[in-house]
C-alpha cells in the first residue's frame, strides 16, 4: 500500500544536510519544501508530488537531481544550485527550473514538459539534452543567441510557445 502524505511538507531555511528518511518512497498530494538548506543530494525524497502541486530545491548545494521525485504534478525548481547534471530529473513535470547552475549541457532533462523551461544562467556549450517537447517558453542566456539560433534551437526541440534570451 502506497504512502501519502496529505497537505504542503515545509523543510525550508532548516539547515538540513539531508531529507528525513520517513519521506523515502512517499507521495505528497501538497507543495514539498526544501529549499535553502544544504543539500548535497535527494536521497529520501518523496517519490511522488501529486496534483498541480510543485517541488521546490532551489538553493541548495546539489551536483545532480538523483533521488528526485519521479513524477511532480506541478513544477519542479532546482535553480541557484551547484548543478553539473540533470541526471535524476523527474519523468513528467509540469514546468522545470534547472536557471543558475553550473549546467555546460542538458543531459538527464526531462524529455517533454508541458510548461516552461528555465535553463539561463548556466555555461551552456551544448544544447544535447533539451527536452523534445517544451508546451510553454524556452528561457536561456542572451549571451548564447549567436551560438544556438531560435531556428537552430527549434530544430532540436517542439517548443510551443516563444524562445526567450534574457
Amino acid at each position: 500500500m502506497k504512502k501519502i502524505i496529505e497537505g504542503d511538507i515545509m523543510l525550508g531555511s532548516l539547515v538540513l544536510t539531508e531529507l528525513p528518511s520517513f519521506l523515502l518512497n512517499v507521495e505528497v498530494d501538497g507543495d514539498f519544501i526544501c529549499f535553502n538548506n544544504n543539500l548535497t543530494d535527494l536521497k529520501n525524497a518523496p517519490i511522488s508530488i501529486l496534483g498541480s502541486h510543485n517541488f521546490y530545491c532551489n538553493k541548495n548545494n546539489l551536483i545532480n537531481l538523483i533521488g528526485a521525485p519521479t513524477y511532480v504534478g506541478g513544477s519542479f525548481y532546482c535553480q541557484d544550485n551547484n548543478l553539473t547534471s540533470l541526471s535524476g530529473s523527474p519523468v513528467d513535470v509540469y514546468a522545470f527550473d534547472c536557471s543558475f547552475n553550473s549546467l555546460k549541457n542538458l543531459i538527464g532533462a526531462p524529455r517533454d514538459i508541458i510548461g516552461s523551461f528555465l535553463c539561463q544562467g548556466n555555461d551552456l556549450n551544448s544544447l544535447v539534452g533539451i527536452p523534445k517537447n517544451i508546451g510553454g517558453n524556452l528561457h536561456i542566456n542572451k549571451e548564447l543567441i549567436n551560438l544556438f539560433p531560435e531556428k537552430y534551437i527549434r530544430k532540436l526541440s517542439n517548443i510551443l510557445e516563444t524562445v526567450l534570451y534574457e
